[in-house]
């Protein structure tokens, strides 16, 4: 959990979601064979059933982040693609439209 915070902190809830994801996925059917022996009650069917439905998920998970960003089917170029949190301390947000920072020191 501390790493998953630390990841959310330097990059953007887009990147780090997907990741966690697959994880947490993968973490869980692992689990499941260590703890319950899950697959020795299965036929080698059913185990190929359930890794190819694995890797239809993690497929998935990575086509719809990888195509999320594209324009009219072109990929946007990764100079343009800001993925740190805190890279515009400019006052700039990606789009360009200037922000208006609030201090929460002030006093009314």
């Amino acid at each position: 959990m501390n790493y998953l915070n630390k990841a959310l902190d330097t990059f953007n809830t887009a990147v780090v979601s997907p990741i966690y994801y697959v994880m947490f996925t993968s973490l869980t059917i692992l689990a499941s064979v260590i703890m319950f022996k899950d697959w020795d009650r299965q036929s080698p069917t059913q185990v190929v059933t359930e890794m190819c439905g694995f890797v239809t998920i993690l497929g998935g998970t990575f086509l719809l982040h990888r195509t999320k960003d594209m324009v009219d089917g072109l990929p946007t170029s990764m100079s343009s693609m800001r993925l740190s949190k805190h890279a515009d301390e400019d006052g700039i947000d990606g789009e360009g439209i200037p922000l208006r920072r609030q201090d929460s020191s002030r006093s009314p």
